[in-house]
């Protein structure tokens, strides 16, 4: 029998751009007849899309030398579009502890591999977040696609070897190690500083149940973001069902990035892929050493099933991610909405319209012409913001006046310290009088200055 999910309330709210105010519905999760729609929102950026299927751009990125670190990662900009780049290390481990005798530990299967440095790049977009509840401009929102990955949390060596859970230890939520990750890690490369103003700590209140001293334990945490509990993902009021067993509506894709920490291969579209949620697990006994194994959303064996037990922490497992967004300052888009039975209608971000500052009028510091010359030599004031400069030569004033007939007008994507213009036209003129404008490069396309004053040769 399929679940009706009632809708609770609707609310209009302003959409804040960096350069207007439009107004848009942002609401909760709400059914017509059996699909469910969420609205959808762009707030954030971090690194997502693989750009291997462009030589050109590969190329030019495919050079450690050009990255700076800023917030943890290794960032640069290649025509206005940001980057980051991770190495054959980073797909083991983002933790110096892996490293042993110059190897990289492979928790997937225990051994021990060569340290390496190919690059991988992989650009810096924005994060469109799914709007699950919105009430008084607070929206709780749970990101579209998996962002990441990491182990759930680490446990003691053993023979050269991490194991993850040797059963003296509880580990839950607020001492995982995803926890960690995700609120110093992956939260300041998200945001910034401006975006965190309108980001609210949460706290989680939940029940665990502690397998060492078999007894329920209640904790309350405080996050900025967080991963998704089972019973966020069997709340109606979000939109999802009740029932823990199918439910489409919580399958997300993989991002190239998170399938890259994943240690998978990336680059297809449509990859579904199995992600942690923060509700406490279960363990199983395996031979001489126990795993933790923790819920998850199960996407590749069954279409979002929730799991009690989950997957075991021993793996690198997605990390999608939930927070609280006051919308009345928050800086976002509108991404569109999508539906419980697979439809998207997305509205494509659109990067701010940057006003063009253009450059500052040139001074001509001397033009000369030798008599019966057809060359006239000039100079001009360096502006620092130029890419390149374009100079008139004109036999009269009154058209010099009016930039109109011009004998030379040259064109330089470099500043020198003279320039020399050569026509015949020139050659009987004793004086000659020019222009010159500076210009900057917008995606390739010249942005003049305003034209100099007029400059008269000098013999």
């Amino acid at each position: 029998m399929k679940k009706i999910i009632v809708l609770l309330c609707i609310v209009s709210l302003s959409l804040t751009s960096l350069l207007n105010t439009e107004l848009v519905k942002a609401e909760d999760a709400r059914t017509h007849g059996s699909t469910t729609a969420w609205d959808c929102i762009w707030f954030g950026s971090y690194p997502q899309k693989s750009i291997t299927h462009n030589a050109s751009v590969f190329s030019k990125l495919n050079n450690s030398s050009i990255y700076k670190w800023e917030n943890g990662i290794r960032t640069t900009t290649l025509n206005n579009k940001k980057y980051t780049m991770i190495t054959d290390s980073d797909y083991f481990t983002r933790d110096e502890d892996y490293v042993y005798d110059n190897k990289i530990y492979n928790p997937d299967y225990c051994d021990f591999v060569e340290k390496i440095h190919n690059i991988y790049p992989f650009e810096i977009t924005p994060v469109k977040w799914r709007v699950l509840n919105v009430k008084d401009n607070i929206a709780t929102v749970m990101s579209e696609e998996l962002l990441d990955a990491s182990h759930y949390f680490l446990g003691q060596k053993y023979d050269k070897c991490y194991f993850y859970y040797n059963g003296d230890e509880h580990v839950t939520w607020n001492t995982s190690l995803v926890r960690k990750y995700m609120n110093e890690y992956m939260y300041n490369i998200l945001f910034t500083e401006g975006d965190k103003k309108s980001i609210l700590s949460t706290k989680n209140e939940f029940t665990n149940y502690n397998h060492i001293t078999e007894t329920e334990e209640k904790e309350t945490v405080t996050d900025n973001i967080f991963l998704p509990s089972m019973i966020d993902l069997q709340n109606k009021d979000y939109g999802f069902s009740e029932d823990s067993s199918l439910d489409c509506s919580r399958k997300a894709n993989a991002s190239d990035y998170a399938r890259a920490m994943m240690q998978k291969n990336y680059g297809a579209t449509n990859i579904y892929e199995d992600y942690y949620l923060r509700t406490d697990g279960e363990v199983w006994p395996k031979s001489h050493f126990d795993i933790s194994f923790v819920p998850s959303v199960d996407i590749q064996t069954t279409d979002g099933y929730l799991k009690p037990k989950g997957g075991s922490s021993l793996k690198l497992t997605g990390i999608r991610a939930m927070m609280k967004v006051d919308l009345s300052n928050a800086n976002y888009k509108d991404a569109g909405k999508v539906f419980s039975d697979g439809t998207v209608e997305e509205i494509p971000y659109e990067d701010p319209v940057k006003p063009v500052t253009k450059p500052g009028k040139v001074k001509i510091k001397k033009v000369t012409k030798a008599k019966k010359s057809s060359k006239c030599t000039v100079k001009l004031k360096k502006i620092k913001s130029a890419k390149g400069y374009q100079i008139a030569v004109y036999k009269k004033y009154k058209k010099a006046k009016k930039n109109k007939g011009a004998v030379i007008k040259k064109t330089y994507s470099k500043y020198k310290s003279k320039y020399v213009l050569k026509s015949k036209k020139i050659k009987k003129s004793k004086k000659v009088y020019v222009r010159a404008r500076a210009y900057i490069l917008d995606n390739k396309k010249k942005i003049y200055g305003k034209w100099s004053n007029i400059k008269k040769s000098k013999a």
